[in-house]
């Protein structure tokens, strides 16, 4: 009998350590694909305003706690740099080709569902909001025309930086799926195809700068004033190793 209930023990014990409930950790590195789509700009001329392939990079950690085997919620810190990069003309008729960039740190909570984790491989599908918050932006270009000076007597005071041209803070929404991988028992491997979209408007259309013409001062708005919404969404592929944290068992 003692030994039957041993056996019992044995199992539920050596069941529970290599489920997946329990607290997770993970590092991942995350090639991606960005857009920052305005249909403005989608609609312009070519010569004006033409769409190029953008690239970037992101990469962080994620915590989290699986319920059971097959859900768990995961909260991840991303440092992601991405932009959108486009081409013009300029007055000497050159293709120019202007690069902007944008650094945020990527907050996605996300709710995930995976089947048996016992196997090999198993499915995963995660989904839940992302929270944006801009840390920086660089922008150039390589127009080598000469740049007119400014209209005399005409001045523009207190300009915004391009920081201050966007929002600072975005609201959007995260989708990953792909296959873990096990590597060993409390160690996986994370493939995963994702997109995040923000929900809110990426520009600052309350951005504004003092123009002063012939004597007389007026606030003038940065962005023309019907300018739609520009939305940031980036998508890409995620490799990942994601670690369970297992108690130790002393026999």
């Amino acid at each position: 009998m003692r030994k039957l209930i041993f056996i019992i023990v044995v199992i539920f014990i050596t069941q529970h350590i290599y489920g997946q409930e329990g607290y997770h950790i993970g590092f991942y590195a995350m090639p991606l694909s960005s857009w920052m789509l305005n249909k403005q700009d989608s609609d312009a001329s070519k010569d004006t305003f033409s769409y190029l392939r953008t690239y970037g990079m992101s990469g962080g950690i994620s915590l989290g706690y699986h319920f059971e085997d097959h859900l768990g919620v995961h909260v991840n810190l991303l440092y992601s740099a991405q932009g959108q990069d486009h081409t013009y003309k300029n007055r000497l008729q050159d293709t120019v080709r202007h690069q902007l960039r944008q650094y945020f740190l990527k907050v996605p909570v996300l709710f995930k569902y995976t089947t048996d984790p016992e196997l090999k491989y198993a499915f995963t599908v995660e989904v839940g909001p992302q929270f944006n918050f801009l840390l920086g932006v660089k922008e150039r270009d390589n127009n080598r025309a000469y740049l007119y000076e400014q209209v005399p007597f005409e001045y523009k005071t207190n300009v915004p930086s391009r920081y201050e041209t966007f929002n600072s803070f975005l609201f959007g929404a995260a989708f990953r799926t792909g296959l873990d991988v096990k590597l060993r028992y409390n160690m996986k491997m994370n493939t995963r195809l994702w997109v995040d979209y923000a929900l809110t408007d990426a520009e600052n259309k309350n951005a504004t700068y003092d123009l002063t013409k012939q004597g007389i001062t007026q606030t003038v708005n940065y962005y023309p004033t019907n300018r739609p919404k520009t939305t940031n969404i980036t998508g890409g592929l995620l490799i990942g190793i994601t670690y369970v944290l297992m108690p130790k068992i002393h026999y």
